[in-house]
Parts: structure tokens; sequence; C-alpha cells
């Protein structure tokens, strides 16, 4: 069996009603509240007894617990393989005792893997403990609604006025759909659920192509964390991309092993993943338009044990305001920085043009620094396509 340990790159919690999406109480299996902005979808997942927060992912297809809960699962079924963006991981399998989502069981006769996801807290900076992959969804009806963070998991599909896209799963089972690339066509993407990354990555020879025909302004190189370990990757802007009759301009892009929809793009949505019917429903949500952000602050963060902290300084404004790596920093714009969460402080600082005051702790001395956000890449242009409309739809092959 392939396994995928999805790269995740890089919550709010409220709860909602959607008129569009709207399940009434009886068909509703399991609700939670998640982010609306694009971040992380985490979960409360029960393992023995205990709440232990996960992160949802459907291009995960193997459900994974970090190291520290090693000690909850059962005995080993032996080591396994699978694939990420960095390339092949080896990670042990284990038996799974007790676990849960609400009131819904987890599949004891699927594996669960273990691997250590200390790195990928620092990345995203949620305190999760496991991901929730495809192996638990695949027979399910998953709800979100990005307009009012809320996730649902249904018996069925109640009746839809939305439209509607087939979905196909690959080998491994990870559920894919087809998107409108303007001037190109349709081409197959992976869905995946994680948060806080990139709208749209592409194989690297697909990327090429798009870049050479003026569909992607490249800008520059950057790296990828995943359960994988770290990659490079080239990184631009995507003249536009189109889910059913929605067409999104100009999206962050990057490459990566396979094309996939990552979360900052599927938030532009709300959507109900029919599983088991092969089916996608989605209308368009409040931030279908919303504008691709972009770092623009010239410094990497994480979160470290106990600080939000500049892991590496790339470039202006960082540099002349004298930030350094290893700096701690502890408010912004009077803020204290742990009370937001990283998406969010990563959202600010992409604010071209915005004024920010950062306080800054370096080993025992603490100040203050002042810097403009710049945008670091010119807003790109493209060159006009001609007109040209197309009725054709394309269906997946059926695995």
């Amino acid at each position: 069996m392939q396994h995928v340990i999805h790269a995740i790159l890089l919550a709010a919690l409220i709860w909602f009603n959607s008129p569009e999406l709207s399940a009434d109480d009886a068909n509703v299996l399991a609700e939670f509240s998640v982010a609306k902005d694009g971040d992380y979808l985490v979960v409360p997942m029960t393992v023995n007894g205990a709440q232990h927060p996960f992160i949802l992912d459907t291009a995960t297809s193997t459900t994974t617990l970090d190291v520290a809960l090693r000690s909850e699962v059962g005995e080993s079924f032996g080591k396994s393989t699978g694939e990420t963006s960095s390339g092949k991981i080896e990670f042990q399998l284990y038996r799974p005792r007790s676990m849960s989502l609400g009131l819904i069981p987890f599949p004891v006769e699927s594996p669960v893997a273990c691997i250590d996801l200390a790195q990928l807290r620092e990345e995203t900076g949620h305190q999760f403990y496991g991901i929730l992959g495809m192996d638990f969804l695949r027979t399910r009806v998953l709800q979100i609604d990005f307009d009012a963070g809320r996730v649902r998991l249904l018996k069925s599909v109640s009746q839809q006025t939305t439209e509607t896209m087939p979905l196909s799963f690959s080998v491994a089972g990870i559920p894919k759909t087809l998107l409108h690339l303007r001037g190109v066509g349709w081409k197959s993407f992976e869905v995946g659920t994680s948060g806080g990354g990139t709208s749209v990555r592409i194989e690297p020879k697909e990327f090429h192509s798009l870049s050479e025909r003026g569909h992607i302004i490249s800008q520059s190189t950057g790296s990828h964390l995943d359960a994988g370990g770290s990659t490079l990757v080239a990184t631009g802007v995507l003249r536009s991309i189109s889910m059913g009759a929605h067409s999104v301009e100009k999206l962050d892009v990057n490459t990566s092993r396979e094309n996939v929809l990552g979360l900052p793009f599927l938030s532009r949505f709300n959507l109900t993943f029919d599983f088991p019917n092969r089916t996608v429903y989605f209308a368009p949500s409040s931030d279908l338009h919303r504008k691709a952000r972009h770092n623009a602050s010239g410094i990497h963060l994480i979160q470290s044990r106990d600080a939000i902290e500049v892991r590496v300084v790339t470039s202006e404004p960082a540099r002349s305001a004298g930030i350094r790596a290893g700096d701690a920093v502890l408010s912004i714009n009077g803020k204290p920085a742990q009370t937001l969460t990283l998406f969010k402080i990563r959202n600010l600082l992409s604010e071209a043009g915005r004024e920010v005051r950062l306080k800054i702790r370096r080993r025992e001395e603490v100040f203050d620094v002042s810097m403009t956000l710049t945008n670091l890449f010119p807003e790109p242009e493209f060159k006009p396509l001609p007109a040209k409309r197309t009725a054709l739809r394309v269906i997946p092959d059926a695995d």
C-alpha cells in the first residue's frame, strides 16, 4: 500500500450556520469550529480518552501521530515508506487502540504512522500532535464553510444549490479534481486541506512550461518544509485558475511533486466533499477575490518553545532594521505576539506599505524597531490573451 504523508508548509474557534451548505441536526455526525482564513484546520481527536489537536488534511493518505503519542498506540505493523514533496520518507506503522473524532470511531483495522512532528509545529505555529487523513475521511461526507468557520461530517449530502465537480482518487487515495487554467486548458489537481502555505503547487515540468508560455511569472526560489524535510522550490504568480464558473487571478504558486490545491485557494470557497460519491459541491466564499499574500518583511518566523522567533532574515526591510536570526518578537504594533497565531502574524507582515513596530528580545536586551513593509516582488503584469471561451467539461478518469 502506498502512503502519502502530506507536505504541510508552513485556530480560531467559532460556530456557524450556512444557508448554502446547511445540514439539519439529524444529518450531522460531528461538527467543529475551525479557522476561516486559510489557516490550518485543527480538530480535536480523542486518543485513549484524551483530546489532542490534529490537523485535518485530505492530501494525507495515512493518519499520522506524533512520536509523543507512541505509547498510545498498539503493536507495530512494521515499517513503510511514503511520498512527500521532499522525497520518500520511512516511518513505522502501528495498530491504533481507541481513537475517535467526536463520536465517530477511527477504524481499528487502519494502521497509523508515527513521525516526529516537532519541526512542523514550529513552522505552523500550532501545537498539533497528529494529522487526520483520508483513511478516516474516504467513506465520509466532509463539509467546510469558511465564511462561518465550521467543519461538519455528515451522514449524506443534503439538497445543494451549489456547483459541482467530479472527484477521482490517486493510487494513494488522495482526492483529485480538474480545474481550468486560462489559455492552457483543464489540469488535474490533488485537493489538500492543509493550510498556511501556497495557494497552488504545480509539477516542475508543468511549472516551467507555463512560465515559458507566460501563464506563470517566476519570481524567486524558496524552501518547502514537510514531514520529509526541506526542499528548494521555484515560486511565482499564476495568471488565472478557475473552479467551475469562478476565476481567481494572480495566485501564488510554487513547484511540487504533484499538482496540489492548497487551503489558501480552497478557502475561497465553501465546500462539501462527498467522497463516497466522488463529487465536490462548492460555492464562492466571501474571500473569493482575496489578494494573494506575500511576505513583505524580509523575515521568516517560527514558533519556538516559548517565543515567536526569527529563523531567517532574507532581505529588506528587516536587514536595514537590524533584525537578526534568533531574535524573539515580543509584540507587533503593541500587540503581544504570543496572543496572535503565527498565520495571523505572517498576514500582518504581508501588507506592503504598512509601517510596523516590533519589540525585539536579543539575549538579555529588549528594544523596539520600526520598518515599512516592502513589496519584495513587483505586481506581475501578464500579457493579454485573445478572448476565447470553451464549453468543454472534462471528467477525470475513474481509478
